[in-house]
């Protein structure tokens, strides 16, 4: 499911890294910069059209936890 999920979006834009578990339904994407994120988002009903995906980009406390979870997890 990652190098699938990884190459789909890899046509948007580069895919820093897929941080998910096998058989979860939702997981994060993170992108080399803010604005690769940003062009995935907003080419998100094409994605969602091909693989049936909903993407978020996250912000404010979303945001906050996501890089909260990263330092406990390393």
């Amino acid at each position: 499911m990652f190098l699938f999920l990884q190459d789909a979006l890899c046509k948007i834009s580069t895919v820093a890294c897929v941080d998910t578990l096998e058989g979860d339904s939702e997981g994060h994407v993170r992108f080399k910069t803010p604005e690769e994120a940003q062009a995935v988002v907003n080419d998100r009903s094409a994605v969602a059209k091909e693989h049936g995906w909903t993407l978020d980009l996250l912000s404010g406390d979303h945001e906050q936890r996501y890089w909260q979870k990263i330092l406990v997890d390393r």
